[in-house]
């Protein structure tokens, strides 16, 4: 798993989902129809997901304790799991 989370497509990849995902945020107005809310909302659960498993991924590849040593990865696990507590609190309140 190490080779395919250092593999320079898959930070390409990982990159334009990033991309997909700011565009997705940036989207967002007001007001908006309840088509376009749903979608974004699909949209970001489906991002959410997709960096919680890279993330999982990254710490299985590099471990733990080499994971937390990068001040990147740190940011990146924070956001996710900021997205996470989001996603929970929005289902939970709805």
């Amino acid at each position: 798993m190490y080779a395919l989370t250092t593999n320079a497509f898959y930070n390409l990849l990982v990159f334009a989902l990033i991309l997909g995902n700011t565009v997705t945020l940036a989207i967002d107005d007001f007001p908006q129809s309840l088509e376009k809310e749903d979608n974004l909302n699909a949209l970001n659960i489906f991002f959410t997901w997709i960096f919680c498993l890279e993330m999982i991924m990254k710490m299985i590849a590099l471990g733990v304790e080499n994971y937390v040593k990068d001040n990147f990865n740190l940011f990146d696990c924070i956001v996710v799991l900021l997205s996470i507590l989001d996603f929970a609190i929005s289902n939970t309140l709805t």
